[in-house]
This record gives C-alpha cells, sequence and structure tokens, in this order.
C-alpha cells in the first residue's frame, strides 16, 4: 500500500496542527490518494471534525468524488459522523449525489445501519425512494444487511413497500431473508455449544 502524503495522512489521523501547517504551507487541498480520496474524504470518514471543518473554511470541494464518485457526505454517512453531515450540509454540500452503483448518502448510512444518520438525511429531504443501480432502495438495503431499527425508521418515513430489486425482492422479503439468516446462525452457535 503506497504510503499517504503529509497532508492526507494528516487528514487521515486527525492531526489538526498538522494538517494546518500543510495548508498553510501551500499543500493542494484537492490532492488525492490512489483511490481519489482527498483530504476532507479522509477527515469525513474518520469524524474528524475539527480538521473537516478547517478544510471546508480553506474551501475544499464538499462535493468531491473519489474514483468510485463516492463523496464525502456518503464517508461519513456510512460511518455514522452526523456531525460531519451538518457541517457539509451547512457548507452546501449535495446530500443525495450517487456514487457508481447509484447509492446515495442514505443508502450507505442505511447500509451500516447508522440511524441518526439516516434520520439526519430524512430530515434534510434525501429521497427514501430513490433506487441504486441494482434497483434497491435505502430501506431495502437495511433490510438485507439486518439494520432491523434503520429498516424500521425508514419504514415510517414513507419508503416504498411494494418495490422491487432487480431479483424481484421486496424490502420485506429481504428483511425476513436477513432475520431468518441471523436465527439461523444463532441455532448454528447454539448447537456448537
Amino acid at each position: 500500500m503506497p504510503s499517504l502524503s503529509p497532508l492526507l495522512q494528516a487528514a487521515l489521523d486527525g492531526h489538526y496542527s498538522a494538517l494546518e501547517l500543510r495548508i498553510a504551507t501551500g499543500a493542494d487541498l484537492e490532492e488525492r490518494d490512489a483511490h481519489g480520496h482527498s483530504a476532507l474524504h479522509l477527515s469525513a470518514s474518520m469524524g474528524h471534525e475539527d480538521c473537516a471543518d478547517l478544510l471546508l473554511r480553506m474551501n475544499a470541494d464538499p462535493d468531491a468524488r473519489t474514483l468510485e464518485s463516492v463523496t464525502p457526505a456518503m464517508l461519513a454517512a456510512r460511518a455514522g459522523h452526523v456531525s460531519i453531515l451538518r457541517l457539509l450540509q451547512e457548507k452546501n454540500a449535495a446530500l443525495d449525489l450517487q456514487d457508481v452503483q447509484g447509492q446515495t448518502a442514505l443508502i450507505h448510512a442505511a447500509s451500516e445501519g447508522q440511524y441518526e444518520a439516516v434520520r439526519f438525511l430524512l430530515q434534510k429531504g434525501s429521497d427514501p425512494k430513490h433506487l441504486d443501480e441494482r434497483g434497491e432502495t435505502a430501506l431495502m438495503h437495511a433490510a438485507k444487511h439486518g439494520k432491523f431499527d434503520t429498516f424500521w425508521l425508514l419504514l415510517r418515513s414513507g419508503s416504498p413497500l411494494g418495490a422491487k430489486n432487480h431479483r424481484g425482492k421486496t424490502a420485506f422479503q429481504l428483511f425476513f431473508q436477513a432475520m431468518g439468516n441471523r436465527l439461523l446462525d444463532a441455532l448454528i452457535v447454539k448447537n456448537r455449544e
């Protein structure tokens, strides 16, 4: 794995003073790692609010995209960093951009069961009816990953129940499949004891 530049390493590690020094000495805020992550992507993914705030105050692009078109908001949502999402939204980041798979920040948050991030994104107008390239909504992602609290939040938000993904499965079918898999796993573990 190639090493990161001092700017990117400071952003990843949350070293505010080192990041501030790199910026003061003329570091390029849009510098990228091998996957296209900027300093803001790295700070957002790790929840380093002070570093993300500094980068945004210095005009880092709040909608910067990686090679897979992932934004800082998507990374913050996936990790559940609501304070970063709030900061990005205050800096006019577009919270409903799509990555190469057609997934939005809401879908990223739902996939990981990041309840508070999902709630924040819904409050800010993220579309629970959006379909990714597989024809799946955030509700379907929460269901298939067994993120039940998030599933119920999305269900109460008006996420469509009747929609089917590219395999013809509804959110409820994915939910019960995930629930069945969890039950089966628990039974296998119990049987081994």
